[in-house]
């Protein structure tokens, strides 16, 4: 990604969950060097669409929201001979 201009991003996931572990709601948006980026953000999706909940049997619903920041390190180039 860094080849591609990566710089930052940010990730913010939210989950509504019911009693038996279903996901009910998602909402995922990815924001790439402060631009949102709906292709990064349906990538999130779908890999928190492809997890696996436990319900809270003494709960009806649970709702869990998240976000998560990053960014690019550069790489020390090796020293030339």
């Amino acid at each position: 990604m860094h080849t591609r201009g990566f710089e930052r991003g940010q990730v913010r996931v939210r989950v509504t969950v019911d009693a038996q572990g279903t996901l009910v709601n998602l909402e995922a948006t990815a924001h790439v060097n402060g631009l949102l980026d709906d292709q990064a953000g349906q990538c999130v999706q779908g890999a928190v669409r492809a997890t696996r909940f436990t319900g809270c049997p003494s709960s009806a619903m649970s709702e869990v929201e998240k976000t998560w920041s990053f960014a690019a390190v550069p790489r020390p180039h090796p020293a030339a001979p």
